[in-house]
């Protein structure tokens, strides 16, 4: 919960917390002494078992939610089911009440939708979100990886200004040792839309390094970086960025892509 949801639930807590505090104090007040050594015991008893239960309960659904997320995400990145990955997460999504691990899903539902090479679907999906209230993290994805698709939808206007609108999150992103890894990669890209080839590689050679920076991360990453060697006469380099690529299991649109850029090569007679 962030701290200003909390703030404005708090008035809501307190009242709860004073109407159910009144009746009790009402026990208390007129119980005798040999009540009372009953009726401390049997309240404290039932406080304790309130908490357990409640703590348990909130461990539980973040455990489930852990793992239903690592099994989604290995279906995406590790099957390359992406079809099912979606079918999926949309389940997911439908089935959790906890509004911000359904905004988690919601997210990831729009990765999918953007794997299958349907860029306008994971706009609109990611459109319909409401991030007034998210967290910081996830108000940082949902920029970032909306200034993506929306250069992937080949509106490269729309991913600048979203990728502005959004810089502050982003940059916070950006500072997390674990998380750099894609706002690094689409900050990379903004630098491509703009023509600053350099920064660009090397905001992607960057990307790649990351500790989380998983195999289509970086074979995302060769594909630019590719495109940028073709612009800039080093042909050598962009073969060698490709043919990793298409050595690997990618996903479906970074294969259509690097496929795409060799056969450009090809009909530019370069050697390939």
């Amino acid at each position: 919960m962030s701290m200003k949801s909390f703030l404005k639930k708090l008035p809501i807590m307190i009242l709860i917390g004073i109407g159910a505090g009144f009746p009790i104090g009402l026990v208390f007040a007129f119980a005798t002494e040999e009540q009372l050594g009953i009726i401390v015991p049997v309240l404290t008893l039932i406080i304790v078992a309130a908490l357990i239960s409640i703590f348990t309960y909130i461990i539980l659904e973040a455990n489930k939610f852990n793992k239903k997320t690592t099994r989604l995400l290995k279906k995406l990145y590790e099957d390359i089911d992406v079809e099912n990955y979606i079918k999926e997460t949309k389940n997911a999504i439908s089935m959790t009440r906890n509004k911000y691990y359904k905004l988690h899903f919601s997210l990831n539902l729009a990765i999918g939708y953007d794997a299958l090479g349907e860029y306008q679907e994971a706009i609109a999906n990611m459109r319909n979100l409401d991030i007034s209230g998210a967290r910081l993290i996830y108000k940082a994805l949902y920029y970032n990886n909306l200034a993506f698709f929306y250069y992937e939808a080949g509106n490269s206007q729309a991913a600048i200004q979203t990728y502005s609108d959004g810089e502050k999150f982003i940059n916070k992103l950006l500072e997390h040792p674990i998380y750099r890894g894609a706002p690094l990669h689409t900050k990379g890209i903004i630098e491509y839309i703009n023509g600053n080839f350099i920064s660009s590689e090397e905001l992607l050679e960057k990307s790649k390094l990351q500790v989380n920076a998983n195999n289509h991360l970086v074979t995302s990453a060769n594909l630019y970086i590719a495109k940028i060697c073709l612009q800039t006469n080093r042909t050598p380099k962009a073969k060698v960025l490709l043919d990793y690529n298409l050595s690997q299991k990618l996903l479906p649109n970074i294969f259509a892509e690097t496929k795409k850029v060799v056969e450009e090569m090809k009909c530019m007679n370069y050697e390939v």
